[in-house]
């Protein structure tokens, strides 16, 4: 039978490792990155979804004179090798992530580190999408790849204790058991995988990081961890999203469509947070990607695969690889799951016949209930393949049908603005001047103006009006009478981008369940699309909103947007509306204070000007709705 790997096809390269070794749980793996990286002598690369500077890597009163804490290992490495460069990059995660990763990373890995560890935040990828690669490599002649980050909830013994005292966080707070798996590679192979994150940090800081000088003496391979293989071909498969004219990646996806499409006997998947998939021991895949669409084609990933051939005859080792994972589960010896399965003559049988134990593996019936299915949103929109276009956020976030033009919306505030000059027209020439002169409200509003405090006092009234869910736009056409065109314009933007920013605050702290009594049926909706579109999302609905702008404001808060993505496309999608209303406002209070034909000319002008915006708008978003039109 031929072999499935192949190079340009699902594998990206297809290097040989001297050794290889499938480490188990994050005991095993902690401690064999931190004595690989306490041999180091020129390059550390860690590359991550997640990374924790005080993820203590050993806890078992380790004590070789190192620190047990990574980001302390690593300032001390740095220190005592003049020669060693330490490069650290972490996915710039979505909001959503903030309150179970470290405060301000960048701070205590970047500030607080030796001069020559380079941190960075890695968001080179579509909207939506995430670093999810989990890679260590030490002197190019170590790596390590798999699904385990060097994480605060990362770290648990095989044994998976329900109370074990040692599975706290740094902050002392205990955590649930945790599985995953993670190879070990050494050879051509860590050399390639040295060249993988290379790449990804040249994308991500946009500069070249150190080479390694392969001649170099020292082996870093861990002493701690037993090679399972020798002399092994390995393949390295990879996704990379379609991003700043990069073409898109499958290979992750091609390599388990055909594995599968091989499968004689059984298939192994294993995800339970570790990414393990064994096919008729033949194949042994470990790595990043999940069995969901965003792994095929959305989120970076690197998986690592072994394949049994004649002339790699490596079966029984992994036979022996998936006899471990299940000796775990089944809380049995690793020969007794051999034995069984020889005796039965198969892989279910086997595992039937081990379940009587404490711990044990319970058939999955697959079935879900109707109602229950109906909570899942659409695929589409909660676990894409690929990234989204922006033309085609809108159809899904809302229904064609149900679709506003954006004139409409506009109409609106022109609506408003009406009123407001129709109730200073009532100010100014009906009995209402008796009581509440214009006057007299201009002379206070301008004493607030030459205040000391006016700049801190607007912008708390704004976020005073965002909190109170009270509509913006009125406080931003009193902002623009008050301060004029230009001044107020730029009050109104800044207070309403402050306004946000605290109200989307608020949503985070305020968490989902309390956010869905507030929001109400537009959270699910709303939350879907926020969580995938980033800057152009936010723009789309602050140019046609669905729902208030502190409702939208408060769900983004608890959904998986960044908070950079939310700033900017708050700021850009409030330009065209607050310039807007900054020249109508000021055209109409001109016209009424001083009535006569010039000003009503500049009024009329500046309406037509408004109009023909409109109209422009309405033109481009019928222009992106039909089809083959860019």
């Amino acid at each position: 039978m031929g072999g499935i790997l192949e190079k340009g096809r699902n594998c990206w390269r297809l290097p040989q490792a001297e050794r290889a070794a499938f480490v188990i749980d994050g005991e095993d793996y902690f401690r064999a990155v931190r004595e690989a990286m306490c041999r180091a002598r020129r390059t550390i690369f860690i590359v991550g979804w997640d990374i924790h500077s005080e993820l203590r890597l050993v806890r078992n009163g380790q004590q070789d004179g190192y620190p047990e804490k990574l980001g302390q290992l690593l300032d001390r490495l740095a220190g005592d090798r003049s020669e060693l460069e330490i490069y650290i990059l972490n996915w710039d995660f979505a909001m959503i992530y903030a309150m179970e990763r470290e405060f301000f990373p960048v701070y205590k890995l970047r500030w607080k580190s030796h001069q020559r560890i380079h941190f960075s935040l890695d968001g080179q990828h579509p909207v939506g999408a995430s670093q999810h690669q989990k890679i260590v490599v030490v002197d190019d002649r170590v790596a390590f790849v798999g699904g385990l980050d060097l994480s605060k909830w990362r770290w648990d013994t095989s044994r998976h204790l329900p109370d074990d005292e040692r599975r706290v966080d740094p902050d002392g707070e205990a955590y649930p058991p945790f599985h995953d798996v993670q190879m070990a590679i050494d050879g051509e192979a860590a050399v390639a995988i040295g060249e993988l994150v290379r790449e990804r940090w040249r994308a991500a800081v946009g500069q070249d990081a150190a080479d390694t000088d392969l001649d170099a003496d020292g082996d870093p391979w861990p002493p701690s961890i037993p090679p399972d293989l020798e002399k092994v071909t390995l393949g390295i498969a990879r996704t990379l999203p379609n991003y700043g004219g990069r073409d898109e990646i499958r290979e992750v996806e091609r390599l388990y469509v055909e594995s599968i499409a091989a499968a004689q006997s059984f298939i192994y998947s294993l995800m339970v947070h570790a990414k393990v998939m064994i096919v008729d021991d033949r194949i042994a895949r470990v790595g990043s990607s999940n069995l969901s669409n965003r792994s095929m084609g959305l989120d970076s990933e690197c998986d690592l695969a072994v394949e049994a051939t004649e002339s790699q005859p490596c079966g029984a080792d992994i036979a022996r690889f998936r006899h471990r994972l299940l000796a775990e589960h089944l809380g049995v010896d690793v020969d007794e799951v051999a034995a069984a399965q020889e005796r039965r003559g198969s892989l279910i049988a086997a595992i039937e016949s081990l379940r009587d134990g404490e711990r044990t593996l319970e058939p999955l019936s697959g079935d879900v209930p109707e109602e229950i299915d109906q909570w899942v949103p659409d695929s589409a929109l909660l676990d894409p393949e690929k990234p989204v276009e922006p033309e085609a956020f809108i159809d899904q976030f809302v229904p064609p049908d149900q679709q506003k033009p954006v004139y409409r919306h506009m109409l609106r505030i022109g609506l408003l603005l009406l009123g407001v000059a129709g109730m200073a027209a009532m100010w100014r020439w009906t009995p209402l001047s008796d009581w509440l002169a214009i006057e007299r409200v201009e002379s206070a509003l301008h004493w607030i103006a030459k205040s000391p405090f006016t700049p801190p006092l607007v912008l708390a009234a704004f976020v005073v009006v965002g909190i109170a869910v009270v509509p913006i736009t009125l406080l931003i056409v009193a902002t623009v009478t008050v301060f004029g065109p230009w001044l107020g314009a730029a009050y109104a933007l800044v207070g309403a981008e402050a306004s946000a920013l605290v109200t989307f605050g608020l949503g985070h702290l305020l968490g989902r369940e309390a956010v869905s009594r507030i929001a109400g049926s537009r959270l699910n909706r709303i939350d879907r699309a926020l969580s995938n579109r980033g800057v152009l999302t936010i723009v789309t609905l602050r140019i046609v909103p669905v729902a208030p702008f502190s409702v939208i404001n408060v769900i983004a808060g608890v959904s998986e947007i960044r908070l950079r993505d939310f700033a900017i496309g708050s700021f850009i999608g409030m330009v065209p509306g607050v310039v807007t209303i900054a020249l109508l406002a000021d055209r109409i209070v001109a016209s009424l204070r001083e009535p006569g034909v010039e000003s009503i000319l500049m009024l009329v002008a500046v309406a037509v000007c408004v109009v023909l915006f409109l109209a422009g708008l309405r033109y481009l978003v019928r222009r992106k709705r039909e089809p083959g039109k860019a």
